[in-house]
């Protein structure tokens, strides 16, 4: 199949109206008695086929137009009316995004050639004109439905695309934040806090020596220095407790993806992370999002990001979602890229199908101080 319907058109209302038409007309002319009846579960099924191709429009491509196309090869005879082929023009609007334009052709030319066989039995007349109309009107209506799926899925691509660069700019603002607490928390421990210590440490020093008039003025002193020392350090606390860039940068991808539930199990360890470690962990997510909502039909993402338990500390990160899967798929430009940014740093990316289920597994270098303290 050339590509994957993204778009979330509702293609409902003029379908059904088309349907509903043509289902009219062929039971109006019926070619006979009987025909009406054998007519009716054809054109239910047809309903059926329509209805799922409009709401699953990736799903069973094949078998339902597999279908679809045998249930016109079963009507045409039915019906005296040429309108009848208005179906093989909706066929060909639905399927031809899916199928290449020479199977297109061959199921067209197919039923079309049924059509001038029936006609040339029921009136022994040749309907050249007819079907070249019928044969233009379906292959321009293949072209114009191509181009507009082609150019929601663009629209589709470009939202993602957006909100992938919203998320990486919210992890590179984490990033920043988080690196800026840092250097306030340093800054209060090894300059402020240093001083206060051994103002602290002075003042004890002198309130034990001094003399009993002075002695309650420095112990009130030595104790404001305390209260002031203790502030200081809960500030570094505080700021060392916030939120890491890792995890709110995951937040917030998770945040702006639309039409799949992601689940993210993060360790504790790595809530903090940050620099590039953070950002291919980052990189991974998005790209295995991008490729589920582009390759696949699952509903669910999960992510599980760990540091292994190996003599050399290893991160971690695996992806797998809900759609089974029996063939790996192949390597595009996206994990091509993804393998050449890890590989820059040490890292690697594979994949493995384990039960049925696509793994998509990364693994970095660990270095404990890329972590921000608690």
């Amino acid at each position: 199949m050339s590509q994957v319907i993204h778009h979330t058109t509702d293609w409902s209302a003029s379908t059904l109206i088309s349907w509903g038409i043509v289902t009219a007309l062929c039971l109006l002319y019926p070619a006979g008695g009987i025909s009406i009846y054998w007519q009716l579960p054809i054109h239910a099924l047809i309903l059926v086929l329509l209805w799922h191709s409009i709401r699953k429009p990736n799903e069973q491509v094949r078998v339902i137009a597999a279908v679809y196309w045998l249930s016109l090869v079963a009507l045409i005879p039915l019906t005296n009316t040429s309108l009848v082929l208005i179906h093989m023009v909706m066929f060909t609007a639905l399927f031809s995004v899916h199928f290449s334009w020479p199977i297109m052709s061959g199921l067209i030319g197919a039923l079309l050639g049924e059509y001038l066989a029936y006609y040339w039995w029921l009136s022994g007349s040749l309907v050249w004109s007819t079907v070249a109309i019928w044969a233009g009107f379906a292959l321009m209506n293949g072209v114009i439905s191509k181009k507009i799926v082609e150019s929601l899925n663009m629209h589709y691509q470009s939202k993602q695309n957006y909100e992938e660069l919203k998320a990486t700019q919210g992890m590179l603002q984490a990033m920043s934040a988080e690196q800026e607490r840092l250097h306030i928390s340093h800054e209060l421990h090894d300059a402020l806090g240093h001083k206060l210590t051994a103002l602290s440490i002075n003042l004890d020093y002198l309130k034990r020596t001094a003399d009993d008039s002075s002695k309650e003025m420095l112990s009130s002193c030595h104790q404001i220095s305390q209260e002031i020392l203790e502030e200081v350090r809960e500030i570094v606390s505080s700021q060392r407790r916030g939120r890491g860039a890792l995890k709110l940068s995951l937040e917030n991808l998770i945040s702006q993806t639309p039409n799949l539930q992601c689940s993210v199990h993060l360790v504790k360890e790595l809530e903090n992370l940050n620099g590039t470690p953070a950002l291919c962990i980052v990189r991974f997510c998005q790209e295995m999002i991008n490729n589920t909502l582009k390759h696949t039909q699952a509903s669910e993402l999960n992510f599980s990001i760990r540091v292994s338990n190996e003599s050399v500390s290893m991160i971690e990160a695996e992806a797998s979602h809900n759609q089974p899967e029996h063939v790996l798929p192949i390597k595009k430009n996206g994990l091509k890229g993804l393998s050449e940014r890890l590989g820059a740093v040490g890292g690697t990316f594979f994949q493995e199908i384990e039960d049925g289920i696509l793994v998509n597994q990364i693994r970095l270098p660990f270095k404990e101080q890329e972590c921000c303290d608690d």
